[in-house]
């Protein structure tokens, strides 16, 4: 009888070990499971979102759906950098591509701006163990500083333009709503040297694209030859603001354009038209 009570407290306590183990492994695989298994969506949340015209820094948190906080050992780098943050004013006339970087427990970052309005802040970063990026946004104002600029109710074509001496040229295919687009461009100068190239956090061009609400696309263009092509697919019809980032003998230039988008299914041709630059 003793051995019978023997054995089964026996068979009790080596149940309740594994059922502990079990339940630990459980509690520890879910406790170190990567974030980017656990999150539906991340939110970029501004410590602040009024600022004077000036000298400023931004703060803000990279927070999960769950309420996890990304920080900087959550990220891995992209093009160089942690987190690319673009900030633009409502027109589209004002451009900023920063690199925040992580400190004190907040993503921070220097900028300055001397025109009122409202601007969007775009961020796009890549998680440690994920496939994909990911994006996000928010927006600020500024006041205190030069007029505001309107939002734009629609941007004549340019597919060219230039800054100190250095030229960008798109070619000029038509782009439909919703299909696969492939843009052409090349670079040039106004003087008589040829254009002299190098990388720019990793590509020789960084190319960022805005409809008129602020939704961006990020690209960058493959390299064939002399020619530059970007591949990617325009949501919706309508105007879009593109800026091409590169640099020329060591500097960095900027150069907006304005690209129309149309209809999937309107199949009748339209003339673009080049006009000033909004």
């Amino acid at each position: 009888m003793f051995a019978i009570k023997k054995q089964l407290i026996t068979l009790m306590v080596s149940t309740f070990l594994i059922l502990f183990i079990f339940i630990n492994d459980g509690y520890a695989s879910e406790k170190n499971e990567p974030k980017q298994q656990k999150r539906t969506s991340l939110e970029l949340q501004l410590s602040e979102t009024n600022f004077n015209a000036g000298r400023n820094n931004l703060q803000f948190r990279l927070v999960s759906s769950s309420g996890e906080e990304y920080d900087d050992d959550d990220l891995v780098l992209k093009h160089e950098k942690k987190i690319h943050l673009i900030l633009f004013d409502v027109s589209l006339s004002e451009f900023r591509h920063l690199h925040p970087i992580y400190e004190k427990g907040l993503w921070q970052v220097d900028f300055n701006l001397a025109r009122n309005g409202e601007y969007y802040v775009w961020a796009e970063g890549k998680i440690k163990g994920s496939n994909h990026s990911f994006s996000v946004s928010s927006k600020l104002n500024l006041q205190g500083g030069s007029v505001a600029l309107p939002r734009n109710d629609h941007l004549n074509e340019k597919r060219s333009g230039e800054n100190d001496k250095s030229v960008v040229m798109l070619s000029d295919d038509r782009l439909v709503a919703n299909h696969d687009a492939t843009l052409s461009f090349q670079f040039d100068r106004t003087d008589e040297r040829k254009p002299s190239l190098s990388t720019y956090l990793g590509e020789y061009a960084h190319v960022l694209v805005s409809d008129l609400d602020g939704q961006i696309i990020h690209a960058h263009p493959m390299n064939h030859g002399a020619q530059f092509v970007i591949h990617t697919k325009f949501p919706k019809s309508g105007d879009y603001r593109i800026w091409i980032e590169f640099i020329d003998y060591g500097k960095l230039k900027i150069i907006p354009l304005n690209v129309r988008v149309y209809e999937s299914k309107n199949n009748t041709d339209h003339s673009a038209t080049n006009g000033h630059n909004h």
